[in-house]
């Protein structure tokens, strides 16, 4: 771990992202609703093969959001049968109204599917996707007032006026997914000055969205944002999390330096190293206001505490089966060792505080 720490380092002084850049107001080209697949590393198992959509659905744009020119995503969670229908639809991520997330449950829940298949054998497995909802012939620029209230907020936060701030990021309201990505890097360079490495990482996770490559955010922006949010997955040790950035920062068309992809390079192998090391790790974890908590597991086996509050259940989606149980703080838990795809969802009273230890 020695040298993974020291390249955390290089990585934190070598990843600032310029916060000066801001929103343009000119339109860019729009597009109808989208969906995008992704692509997380499933099982390391050749004779697997992950569910493949055969037929989508496209969602029903809500009706108060259309009429009101908004934008948003929404990152659905998924098990398929082995008749190739999607069962145990979750919203595990979202942007813009939450009108959103019930149009793409209900489009996904008519979707179809090739089952996925161990050795030609059906099987149920889980699958994740975005959906995103763009207003085809609507303005994706940043508005004026956008643009005006972004500056200020920049200019706020330089100056070290909290307060001022503070009700710069309240005015700050994001219509379209344009911008979205900057509200949320406003709200990270925010953080940066006064807010936690957890703030900072959920921001950054917000500006990026899910995307593998610039789609609103400049090249350059994308990239650094995309460097620095491994920095903080990293320091608030979601293994799991990092190995996903990571592989999207070592796409061959990334526009990288050779020292920089080098060292990326080593910190991947330094994680998979670790991920294969006989060393246990616990995290602390509080259930959000949407009743859950999400963790891409890290290792097979895993224990939750509740420290406080109150845990009803647990859900566990991996590559190779869904599991639903009843909480029980007597047990541990075990997911196939050949599984690196589980996504534990821990379903309780908003605030509840976790321990989750994996082994």
């Amino acid at each position: 771990m020695g040298e993974l720490l020291t390249l955390l380092l290089w990585l934190a002084g070598a990843a600032a992202i310029d916060s000066s850049s801001s929103p343009a107001e000119q339109p860019l080209e729009s597009s109808p609703n989208t969906l995008s697949e992704a692509k997380p590393e499933i099982i390391p198992i050749e004779v697997y093969n992950g569910p493949k959509v055969i037929s989508t659905v496209d969602p029903k744009y809500p009706f108060r959001a259309r009429r009101n020119d908004e934008e948003g995503w929404v990152q659905l969670n998924m098990m398929v049968d082995t008749q190739g229908k999607p069962y145990e639809i979750s919203a595990s991520d979202f942007s813009g109204d939450g009108d959103f997330v019930e149009a793409a449950i209900a489009s996904a829940q008519q979707w179809r599917f090739d089952p996925a298949n161990l050795d030609g054998v059906p099987l149920d497995a889980g699958a994740d996707f975005k959906i995103t909802f763009e207003l085809a012939g609507g303005t994706n620029g940043a508005t004026r007032s956008f643009v005006r209230k972004y500056k200020g907020l920049l200019a706020a936060i330089e100056r070290g006026e909290r307060e001022q701030a503070d009700l710069l990021l309240e005015a700050l309201q994001a219509k379209n997914l344009y911008e979205d990505a900057y509200y949320n890097m406003g709200r990270y360079t925010y953080a940066e000055k006064w807010g936690t490495k957890s703030s900072r990482r959920q921001a950054l996770h917000r500006a990026i969205a899910y995307e593998k490559d610039a789609k609103y955010l400049p090249e350059a922006t994308f990239t650094s944002a995309l460097r620095q949010l491994v920095v903080l997955q990293l320091a608030e040790e979601r293994y799991a999390e990092a190995l996903n950035s990571i592989k999207r920062l070592l796409d061959p068309q990334r526009k990288l330096s050779a020292e920089i992809r080098e060292n990326i390079q080593v910190v991947h192998e330094e994680l998979l190293a670790l991920r294969d090391s006989d060393s246990s790790l616990s995290r602390n974890a509080t259930v959000g206001q949407s009743n859950s908590y999400w963790l891409v597991l890290w290792r097979n086996q895993f224990a939750v505490k509740v420290l406080s509050g109150e845990v009803a259940e647990l859900k566990l989606r991996c590559g190779k089966g869904y599991v639903f149980f009843r909480f029980d703080p007597t047990l541990a838990y075990t997911a196939p060792n050949s599984d690196k795809s589980c996504v534990l969802q821990v379903l309780g009273n908003p605030g509840s505080e976790l321990l989750i230890t994996q082994h």
